[in-house]
């Protein structure tokens, strides 16, 4: 009888990360995709790669695997520091790229300093001093 906890049960690939973390970290793997959509992807689909990622290591690294009930409260409270943790990479790479997008607006694109007209040089270059704050 199967109970769902055999790793020869599991006809995934996920099954050989089974000797290396056992039932640890389930949730591990999935950050480096929400990073990677977040980048990528934006706001919305970050989130729903949060979800995704939370349906896909219960059902397939939480016993019982092949369920999505968690029995243990261990296994409810990482979930709810995975959603948590998870949320705060979507919020920080939103934030992140609405901070590009400024600077790309204030005209700063791809340059350390702004760049200047001619006429604002030349003055520069002739009073220095009176120029400055």
């Amino acid at each position: 009888m199967k109970d769902g906890n055999d790793a020869k049960d599991d006809p995934f690939l996920f099954s050989g990360l089974e000797p290396a973390l056992g039932n640890h970290l389930p949730f591990l793997a999935f950050f480096a995709a929400i990073l990677f959509t977040a980048r990528y992807g934006g706001f919305g689909p970050s989130l729903v790669a949060v979800r995704l990622g939370a349906v896909a290591a219960t059902y397939f690294f939480i016993p019982p695997r092949g369920s999505l009930l968690l029995p243990q409260f261990q296994d409810q409270v990482g979930l709810g520091l995975y959603f948590v943790v998870g949320i705060a990479c979507v919020l920080f790479s939103e934030a992140l790229q609405a901070a590009r997008r400024r600077t790309k607006d204030a005209g700063f694109d791809a340059h350390e300093v702004k760049p200047v007209g001619p006429d604002a040089l030349q003055r520069l270059l002739t009073n220095p001093v009176s120029n400055q704050r």
